[in-house]
């Protein structure tokens, strides 16, 4: 194995901790939002759950679609940048399903939430979570 192949298996293994991770903290932080723990306070949180988590994944995946970049004209292209691609794409429809069929849940705890009120609130975790989508689908997209 030489030295560039050891660095990008170790830069695949802290990808995935991030994003793993990142998304393990997204799910925790789903319950005391729909279960009302977060009560008016929900903006103040979602911000900072989202300064805290999505620089380094911003770079994570900036510097990933550098590299690809730099790659443009080879065909083969690393499958850990496809699985991770797919992965969070997964991941992200699965929350905005989640979000809507979470609704009846939601209303039984809080029956003056309306679904609007519950994908308003959404937008806390998904929009950040669709940027990174994007980057990352850009990324792959715009390789050869």
């Amino acid at each position: 194995m030489t030295l560039k192949q050891s660095i990008t298996k170790w830069q695949h293994k802290l990808a995935l901790v991030w994003f793993i991770g990142s998304g393990l903290i997204l799910l925790v932080m789903l319950v005391p939002t729909f279960g009302g723990a977060l009560g008016d306070e929900k903006k103040q949180a979602w911000e900072w759950f989202i300064q805290m988590i999505m620089p380094i994944l911003t770079v994570i995946i900036g510097s990933w679609g550098a590299s690809i970049a730099k790659n443009q004209h080879s065909e083969n292209l690393d499958t850990f940048y496809y699985r991770l691609c797919l992965g969070i794409s997964a991941f992200y429809l699965l929350l905005v399903i989640v979000t809507i069929l979470i609704y009846p849940i939601v209303n039984h705890y809080d029956p003056l939430i309306s679904i609007l009120k519950l994908m308003d609130i959404s937008k806390y975790w998904l929009v950040p979570l669709q940027g990174l989508v994007g980057l990352a689908l850009g990324a792959f997209f715009g390789s050869k």
